[in-house]
């Protein structure tokens, strides 16, 4: 099963992520950048972070994700500024997603991705 590392530090919406994947795919969570990056690793498929989070910013979550090149990268974020969302797409990103969300194509990227 496909492992998915979801790091996103608003309660709600992480519970509610975990409900929309944890059929689909062996889940780890961490509720800030920080705890994120401790779990990364080769075992990881796909990295679904937000980027205004504490201790460490999604952005940094996407460089350190970049040194396990077999790691997918979806940003899942409200921020809408172009210049940030290409400048996290020239950073390697493989997908941004705009909050809110659509629970099922957020699903069908993922699956596609990974």
């Amino acid at each position: 099963m496909k492992k998915v590392l979801i790091i996103e530090d608003e309660a709600i919406l992480l519970r509610l992520l975990l409900k929309i994947l944890e059929k689909h795919f062996e889940i780890i969570c961490a509720n800030n950048g920080q705890e994120g990056i401790e779990l990364l690793d080769e075992s990881v498929d796909l990295v679904l972070t937000d980027l205004m989070m504490p201790y460490k910013s999604g952005k940094e979550v996407v460089i350190e994700s970049k040194k396990y090149p077999n790691i997918k990268i979806i940003v899942l974020s409200s921020i809408h500024l172009e210049n940030n969302v290409i400048e996290l797409f020239e950073l390697g990103i493989d997908d941004y997603i705009r909050k809110p969300f659509i629970p099922k194509e957020l699903l069908f990227k993922i699956k596609k991705l990974i």
